[in-house]
């Protein structure tokens, strides 16, 4: 009953706390990943004298890129990574002259090509952000937009209105889940504006790094003190 909903929800709180604290890592090792997605988070377990331990470990580093200290932007100019993980500004990497607010700021004069170069870092917080979207409901409006119109309409969804996105995940994403509801009644609202004020942000300079999204995450996290008692 609502013990063992408790204890799930733990759970699942405890996995994403780990995942972005992978990422942070990551980052601040000067790695970008450009392909995370929830497939590439590997979930093992052993069995101990205490319980059950849990171990997550990132794969798949085929697209990924490493920088050094010299690099001013740590991006690329071509698309990366999986399709319904990509932020707004990676789906519109091949339209920087049309699209230019979704972009990083640069100088024009240095500017002589028609390619963008988004920041790979917060593609990745992006590509996380859907990830642990999926994880807590398991759906997006990235996903429900893909399934349901395509490519097009996936990129209305990201690339456009954020009230829209807004509205998808608390209609389309939350409601249809009124047993969930009830079951995660203390973190899943809290969980959502999280991702929308963070991760889910679609302007790369007002998106959080990887550190303040868990900083926020954990300030949340730690004013459910039901769900978080014993993490």
């Amino acid at each position: 009953g609502d013990e063992v909903n408790n204890n799930d929800g733990k759970l699942v709180l405890s996995f994403a706390k780990t995942m972005l604290h992978m990422i942070v890592d990551m980052h601040e090792k000067d790695v970008v990943h450009f392909d995370l997605k929830p497939e590439h988070f590997i979930l093992s377990t052993r069995r101990e004298e205490e319980g059950t331990k849990y171990a997550i470990t990132l794969i798949d580093f085929g697209e990924c890129a490493v920088y050094d200290g010299s690099d001013k932007v740590k991006g690329t100019s071509r698309a990366r990574g999986t399709e319904i993980y990509h932020a707004p500004e990676m789906l519109l990497i091949d339209e920087t002259k049309i699209r230019r607010t979704l972009l990083e700021p640069h100088n024009d004069e240095d500017d002589n090509s028609n390619a963008a170069v988004v920041d790979g870092k917060k593609c990745d917080c992006y590509a996380l952000g859907v990830a642990l979207c999926e994880l807590f409901f398991n759906n997006s409006p990235n996903r429900h937009a893909y399934e349901e119109s395509g490519f097009l309409g996936m990129l209305n969804t990201v690339a456009g209105d954020e009230n829209a996105y807004s509205k998808m995940l608390r209609d389309d994403i939350l409601a249809p889940n009124a047993s969930s509801l009830q079951r995660r009644p203390l973190f899943e609202e809290n969980v959502a504006n999280w991702l929308l004020q963070t991760l889910l942000v679609r302007d790369p300079r007002k998106r959080a790094s990887a550190r303040d999204a868990l900083e926020m995450f954990s300030e949340v996290m730690r004013n459910n003190n039901k769900w978080c008692h014993g993490m």
